[in-house]
């Protein structure tokens, strides 16, 4: 049976670094600034006697480029740029601009698979920021720690997770909810470790970190995220009374969250995945058939994803286990027709098709069997 785990364990720390950089490049847009236009023709190989208005006009450049995933010409640009900067400042100069420059790179370098690179430059960045906020040093680490996740360089991972989640306490009037974050991201590292207690501890604490503000709606996604988390790790570990009860917990806030946006909510059907999953492993058949129609009801109101033929397997399987084999039947060759339309799409043969003919096979099979009794 297919479960469904959503999460994202890198992606999110580097985009809160890079944030600064969009919100620069509105900031230029709304001024009328040069640095906002993206201009053809600048050439990468004469820079000698640029200036910094060349040079902030190739950060945004990149910046441009890297969102239309030209990470070859972004790459160039930011590189150029740089350059410009270290002959303006000199060699050795340090600053928020230089530190700009190599988060932008190092952006740029993670999201064309080169991590090793994009840690460096990350890494040179820190050097400059020296003297920056707990703020800003903090998200750095933040998405160091996440690049080393990547590399599946746990221990070091963990030494800057910690070294952003201690920034943020030493920070002037830092409140608890500031480093709620912090302390899921030390639950995921611990829990791609399969270190379920500790990755249960580190998720307890972040959500004592928004008791204080529960009526909030981000803070109810919030909460809702992490009593799925904490519905992943029991299960883990073999508690399904517990992991039945986060999953719950975690529907009913979402459930509220999107009242009104039901039909837009992949967040929603993943949490209504998860418990249909629980209540299918508990024997629980009938629920969990209840709850994944649910899911399948909102999910064909909107793009058909793998997500999506996920759920009409895993229904398909568990109507079969009811021998409601025609019911089975039809929801695992609707499974079949959306994963044969995505592999067209991406001109390749997923794994997961196979999952889904073989049952399909089984299913048929026990429906000639039937004809034959």
């Amino acid at each position: 049976m297919v479960g469904h785990d959503s999460d994202k364990n890198w992606a999110p720390a580097i985009s809160t670094d890079m944030m600064f950089l969009r919100i620069s490049n509105e900031e230029q847009k709304a001024k009328g600034g040069n640095a906002a236009v993206v201009r053809d023709g600048i050439g990468l190989n004469s820079l000698s006697g640029a200036d910094m208005e060349t040079s902030n006009v190739l950060i945004e450049e990149g910046i441009l480029a890297g969102n239309l995933g030209d990470y070859e010409r972004a790459y160039a640009c930011i590189d150029a740029s740089l350059k410009i900067k270290t002959n303006i400042y000199g060699a050795e100069a340090m600053n928020q601009d230089i530190a700009r420059a190599l988060s932008t790179m190092g952006f740029v370098l993670a999201a064309k698979g080169d991590i090793k690179g994009a840690i460096n430059r990350y890494n040179e960045a820190l050097t400059a920021k020296e003297g920056s906020s707990y703020t800003d040093l903090a998200a750095t680490m933040t998405t160091i720690g996440m690049l080393h996740i990547k590399c599946g360089e746990y221990v070091n991972a963990e030494l800057w997770l910690m070294k952003a989640l201690d920034s943020k306490k030493n920070m002037r009037g830092s409140s608890p909810a500031s480093i709620a974050k912090d302390l899921e991201n030390l639950g995921d590292l611990k829990k791609i470790c399969k270190k379920y207690k500790e990755a249960e501890d580190f998720y307890m604490q972040s959500a004592a970190c928004y008791h204080n503000n529960i009526n909030s709606v981000k803070v109810q996604k919030e909460l809702s995220c992490l009593m799925s988390k904490l519905g992943l790790v029991a299960g883990a570990q073999g508690d399904y009374d517990l992991a039945q009860e986060h999953f719950e917990s975690a529907l009913n806030m979402k459930m509220d969250v999107y009242e009104e946006n039901k039909e837009n909510s992949s967040d929603l059907c993943n949490a209504m995945n998860s418990l249909g999953y629980i209540y299918a492993v508990r024997g629980h058949i009938r629920e969990a058939i209840q709850v994944y129609e649910e899911s399948i009801n909102i999910q064909c109101n909107s793009a058909w994803d793998e997500n999506f033929a996920k759920t009409l397997t895993s229904l398909g399987i568990l109507y079969i286990e009811q021998h409601d084999l025609r019911s089975g039947q039809a929801c695992l060759e609707n499974a079949l027709d959306v994963m044969r339309e995505i592999d067209s799409e991406r001109g390749t043969k997923g794994s997961f098709i196979c999952v889904i003919m073989c049952n399909l096979n089984l299913c048929k099979n026990r429906l000639k069997q039937t004809k034959v009794h």
